[in-house]
């Protein structure tokens, strides 16, 4: 998911939420974007 230099590269990231948030903010909205109601 992510790089060593973003950080969090095998654990949940907690020190880099931000990066975290960003992400599963994208992913949803890629998913939603592609499912057949939305």
């Amino acid at each position: 998911m992510f790089t060593p230099e973003e950080g969090a590269t095998e654990h949940i990231g907690l020190d880099h939420l931000s990066y975290v948030i960003t992400f599963i903010a994208d992913w949803v909205t890629d998913t939603l974007r592609s499912s057949p109601t939305g």
